[in-house]
């Protein structure tokens, strides 16, 4: 089953991937994808420093401005919702269309 991306938790306006085309509903947050789970992580991770100004105490650690605590980011392997292939509009297979794969992944979206 081919992958077609990773979903990245970093605001829209923020992420370096490419806009993700999902399901009508998901469609509507306006998610970005990356080709592997690393590339997310790595664009969230740079969010977390260049923009939110947490100070980066190791790879998936990262102490969150004015005592915010302590954030640590699940495994680069696992890093951000993979996707699989969906359907297209009329309920035929071969979209381009990504949906969220089950697994072992999981990612936190603010919007």
């Amino acid at each position: 089953m081919a992958t077609y991306g990773y979903l990245c938790p970093t605001p829209k306006g923020h992420c370096k991937g490419t806009p993700a085309k999902l399901s009508a509903g998901i469609e509507k947050i306006g998610l970005k994808k990356h080709g592997s789970a690393e590339e997310a992580m790595s664009c969230y991770s740079a969010y977390l420093v260049d923009v939110l100004g947490a100070e980066k105490l190791s790879r998936r650690e990262f102490r969150l401005p004015n005592d915010g605590g302590i954030m640590l980011l699940s495994k680069p392997h696992s890093f951000g919702a993979r996707l699989k292939a969906g359907k297209r509009g009329d309920n035929m297979q071969g979209s381009d269309r990504g949906m969220p794969r089950t697994g072992k992944s999981a990612v936190i979206i603010s919007t």
